[in-house]
């Protein structure tokens, strides 16, 4: 996990679409608020996700995030359709998994930018859901009227990825993560950030990495020839400037490893500190 930077500007249809609902679901609320309060009346508000879902917003964000998932990093566009994550659960919140959904939700921020981002199915239906824990005490928003109307950062058990950095809170032994504060424990439990199958994908980019920083460091035109030849061999038999190609090309992808757009960059930062990030 890697802070993400976001467009400054929102896409239009949160700013013009987005603003309307906003406005009609608190109208809804001031008229009422008791009935959005009260389970046994069970008034609901209406989100339209063809709106905080529009094709404009969805390319921004995976343009914002590199293609990739703003919790796990992991890249899945070629394999799932992903969702546009409401970091602030817009109809409910659960401060615990073993609690009952507790509304309302944050409804007002259901068409705010900076409440939007990309994530992979997995982390977001399987794992994070509704959940959206605070520290203990802290005084949770219950409407749009609340002051502040959203809490602050040091208010959140969970790293925010445009607001928090999250090599603050997360860090790798190897491809396993790990929680440098409370908030970055939470983190990894609510976003499912150390299940098997992710721990797998990213031991084998590890992995890859750790190979091609062999190769990357061979120094072609200090080494005899004998040896050279030997090289040579044991990748197949390749010429001289397929070599030297190769070699390129492993200098290219480590120097690439750690930057924002590199696959599970927030493990390579921990396990290569010495890699550039920009």
């Amino acid at each position: 996990m890697i802070q993400v930077m976001k467009s400054a500007v929102p896409p239009a249809v949160l700013l013009t679409e987005g603003a309307a609902e906003t406005l009609r679901n608190c109208q809804a609320y001031d008229a009422s608020p008791a009935d959005y309060h009260v389970p046994a009346k069970g008034k609901k508000f209406t989100f339209d996700n063809e709106i905080y879902g529009h094709e404009d917003v969805k390319a921004q964000l995976i343009r914002d995030q590199h293609e990739k998932c703003c919790f796990c990093e992991g890249s899945f566009l070629a394999h799932g359709f992903g969702d546009v994550e409401h970091f602030r659960p817009k109809a409910g919140f659960k401060q615990k998994a073993k609690n009952k959904l507790s509304k309302p939700g944050y409804y007002w921020l259901a068409y705010e930018w900076s409440n939007l981002f990309f994530s992979c199915q997995i982390c977001n239906q399987q794992f994070k859901k509704n959940l959206f824990p605070l520290v203990p005490g802290a005084t949770r928003a219950i409407n749009h009227h609340s002051v502040p109307k959203e809490e602050s950062v040091a208010d959140t058990l969970l790293v925010n990825p445009a607001l928090d950095d999250p090599e603050q809170h997360i860090g790798f032994r190897q491809e396993v993560p790990f929680g440098k504060t409370d908030k970055g424990e939470e983190s990894i439990n609510v976003f499912g950030l150390n299940r098997e199958k992710l721990n797998e994908a990213r031991r084998k980019h590890l992995k890859e990495i750790e190979k091609t920083a062999i190769v990357a460091e061979i120094p072609i035109e200090e080494l005899s020839g004998e040896k050279v030849a030997a090289i040579q061999e044991v990748l197949g038999g390749v010429s001289l400037q397929e070599l030297k190609s190769i070699i390129e090309e492993a200098k290219a992808f480590i120097a690439n490893a750690a930057k924002p757009s590199a696959l599970f960059a927030g493990m390579t930062r921990s396990d290569f500190s010495h890699l550039p990030r920009q």
